[in-house]
């Protein structure tokens, strides 16, 4: 039981994006100046744990077009990168001279330019094998250094000449937040105009698609309006108050 989504333009490369149908996700449409990228979007929802992930070919090359091309796709990146869950990157960016034992690079365009973002982005790099020849081409990139609790090599699926990379998320599935607080969402304070952008950048018909049955699209809707108000509504966690006690408890206590 899976969902394929996938991205492809022209010959060659291409981005799939395979989940199974137990998980909630919920695909994110790119803007119009992107749609030449081969990059697949989209938010992963975890109970409290909100990810989301970025799937990515970067075709080989290091010359103007393939310079403006990397330009576009580390802007749209940033564009849909939030600060309110973890962002993790995954794809073939073809850039076999970045050395990131060292986080170092060649003075080529393409090589000190993606160096460049990871590092001000503040991301990781956790791909510390060869995944093709003896060149690192394939990597996972996140914001978070303890979302992945290992990250290994794995056989080339089907006839490809690249090994798979295989992660485990360190993230529970069901929702963990804890009885022993209330939360209480300020909605005076809720910025409405950025819910409504969010929203809109929704790809409804594909999660339809990717969810047929009534019971799972209510709940990927459930899951995903929680998700805009957990991203634009400001809480205020309160613990409970203590059980008042009496005076002759407190005597009690103190032997009097």
């Amino acid at each position: 039981m899976y969902c394929v989504v996938i991205e492809k333009n022209g010959k060659g490369g291409g981005v799939c994006t395979v989940v199974h149908k137990s998980l909630c996700t919920v695909q994110l449409h790119v803007a119009d100046d992107s749609k030449k990228l081969e990059l697949l979007c989209f938010d992963l929802l975890c109970g409290a744990k909100k990810l989301r992930f970025f799937c990515v070919y970067r075709p080989l090359g290091n010359d103007t077009n393939a310079q403006l091309y990397l330009d576009v796709l580390l802007k749209c990146i940033r564009k849909y990168s939030v600060a309110s869950r973890t962002n993790v990157i995954a794809g073939d960016f073809n850039c076999p001279y970045i050395d990131w034992t060292t986080y170092s690079s060649a003075n080529d365009y393409v090589s000190s330019t993606m160096l460049t973002f990871v590092v001000e982005s503040g991301l990781w790099q956790f791909v510390d094998f060869a995944t093709r020849g003896c060149n690192v081409l394939d990597i996972v990139l996140a914001d978070d250094p303890l979302i992945f609790s290992s990250v290994t090599a794995a056989p080339p699926l089907g006839k490809s000449d690249h090994l798979s990379i295989k992660f485990v998320l360190n993230v529970a599935l069901e929702n963990t937040n804890s009885d022993s607080t209330d939360v209480y969402y300020n909605w005076y304070k809720a910025d409405f105009d950025g819910m409504k952008c969010y929203l809109s950048a929704i790809d409804w018909h594909s999660m339809l698609y990717l969810n047929p049955s009534a019971l799972t699209f209510w709940h990927c809707i459930v899951e995903t309006l929680w998700s805009a108000v957990a991203m634009f509504v400001p809480c205020i966690v309160k613990s409970p108050l203590l059980p008042k006690l009496s005076t002759n408890v407190i005597r009690s206590l103190f032997g009097a």
